[in-house]
This record gives structure tokens, sequence and C-alpha cells, in this order.
């Protein structure tokens, strides 16, 4: 495993214990972490990638909405 798979890992893991494991859109089981800025537009390498304010855990649903 990288390292950046590593670090992305561990801060989902991290960013789950602090707020739980529900969809912070409606509730249901989260399984995603959503970037609200998009990789595509930092670049897989910026910091921004990892910074917790920067993601949002959803369900299935509502990440494809």
């Amino acid at each position: 495993m990288s390292t950046n798979t590593r670090r992305y890992r561990d801060m989902l893991a991290a960013i789950r214990k602090e707020r739980g494991e529900k969809c912070e859109a409606c509730g249901a089981p989260a399984r995603h972490g959503h970037h609200v800025i998009a990789v595509g537009q930092t670049g897989i390498a910026a910091d921004l990638v990892y910074e917790p304010r920067n993601v949002l855990l959803l369900c299935e649903d509502c990440h494809l909405l």
C-alpha cells in the first residue's frame, strides 16, 4: 500500500471516529468520503486531499448526487 493510500485511509478512520459512521447529508450508514473541493481541482498530491475539513462522509445515494 502506498504512503498516500495509507495517509488517506488514516484520515478517513479519524473522521469516522470523530463524526461517526452516518451520512452527513441523510443519516444513513456512510461508506464514502467526498471531497468538497474535488481532487481533480487540487491534484492528488495536494495537502487539501488529506484535510478532514474538506471531506464529508456520505452514503452511496448521497455521494452519487
